[in-house]
């Protein structure tokens, strides 16, 4: 993700995120739990700011999880 501005972000950009979300679900990456959270939070998020902090959070998963 680019660097966040502060923006409003629409419908598109959260469902982006929530795809990105559920592929770390399916690859075992979250449990059921924290998937649920970061899912609401995803479409509780307003801004660029609000989905890059969600977005650090799963780019931590994917760094962590390489074989």
């Amino acid at each position: 993700m680019a660097t966040a501005s502060g923006l409003r972000i629409g419908d598109a950009d959260r469902e982006a995120a929530a795809e990105a979300l559920r592929e770390h679900y399916a690859d075992g990456r979250l449990t059921l739990e924290e998937f649920q959270h970061r899912l609401e939070l995803v479409f509780a998020a307003k801004t660029d700011h609000d989905l890059a902090a969600i977005d650090r959070k799963s780019t931590r998963l994917n760094s962590s999880h390489i074989t």
